[in-house]
Formats: C-alpha cells, structure tokens, sequence
C-alpha cells in the first residue's frame, strides 16, 4: 500500500501492479500502517488517524489528536501506537477507543519501537522514553542531551540512538542506562548477530 496526491494505492506483491487505487479526502503524513482483518491506518496532517477498511474502501474510525503526526505510526496485536507533535503518544485499540495517553515535554517526530512489553520512542525533550506497551506506565528514561530525527532501534537487551549530529548511544533495554556512547560517528549502518556497524 502507497499513498500520493491523496489517493491510497494497492499493488500486487509480487509484479508490482496496481491492484486498485481510492480516493481520500485528507493529506496522508505517514506511511500507512497494515493491521489486521484488512485494516489500514493512515495518519493525516490534519491532525487525525484513520482506520480504513481494505476490503469496504471505507473509513471505520477516525481519532483526532493535538498535533501533526509527522511519523509513522506502529501496530502491534490489535493496538495502533501514535507519536504526535504534540508531545503525546496514544495508544489506540482496533475499535478507536483510546487504551492509554503517555505525555512527554516536546514533540514526538520519529516512530516507535516494540520489544515484548517495552515500547520505546524519542521525544524533543531531548530524552527517549521506555514505557509498558500494555498499559502506558513509565518503565524509564534517558536523556540524550541532543534532539533525536532517528527512530530508535531495539537489538537484543539494548536500544540504540542516533541523536542529531555525530555520535551514537547505547542504552540498556531493560533498565535505560547508558551502556556506551561513540562520539565521533555520522550513521548506524547496520546491525549483525553481535556487532553494531557504525
């Protein structure tokens, strides 16, 4: 699924040919994200996440919150995660009932990522949050010192983060300490089974 000009696109996987394509009648901000039983969810820059239905062409819900969402949103077992520039990520069920609200001190502008129950996510505030994914609590939080335009990566027990400029920093899963920091690198290029490639 592909989205341009307001039109959301469907292709076959394996040929690449448009197997059909539906209007929309807002700006799409984000990637759109595959749920379940044929579910999209389409983040707009109007301030609201949609689930559309693949199979009706229509929209089931749709949620408004308090600021762009300027990231890709994350679905996991029947919950759509979204982080907005409002300094709020929502945790939203299938049906559009909020589940939880977690509230940081500056705009959430990458995606989040999920490990088991640890749901981990950068803010503006120059910090990156570890929260239950279940239930919105505060497992911990590092602040980074620098502002974070790269989504965090979840690699093994460790989350790794590229804040803005040089440099890369390593942080406990489980408990948000800092395992190591590389001053001087521009990129993460990859990862392997136990190697960071910087």
């Amino acid at each position: 699924y592909l989205t341009s000009d307001e039109t959301l696109y469907a292709t076959n996987r394996e040929y690449g040919l448009l197997a059909w394509r539906t209007p929309l009648t807002f700006p799409v901000s984000a990637s759109p994200v595959v749920g379940e039983a044929g579910l999209l969810y389409l983040a707009s820059w109007e301030n609201r996440i949609f689930c559309f239905d693949t199979q009706s062409k229509g929209i089931n819900w749709q949620y408004r919150v308090m600021g762009n969402i300027s990231a890709t949103p994350l679905y996991k077992a029947g919950m759509i995660y979204v982080p907005s520039e409002d300094g709020t990520l929502y945790c939203l069920k299938n049906t559009g009932e909020v589940n939880f609200e977690f509230h940081t001190n500056g705009a959430l502008r990458t995606s989040p990522r999920i490990k088991e129950g640890f749901l981990v996510f950068a803010s503006d505030d120059n910090s990156v949050y570890c929260i239950n994914r279940y239930n919105g609590k505060k497992i911990w939080e590092c602040r980074i010192g620098r502002t974070i335009r790269k989504d965090p990566e979840i690699i093994g027990n460790n989350v790794y983060v590229k804040p803005y400029g040089k440099g890369v920093t390593a942080v406990a899963l489980t408990t948000g300490k800092v395992v190591w920091e590389i001053p001087y690198t521009d990129e993460i290029i990859g990862f392997g089974k136990d190697t960071v490639y910087l």
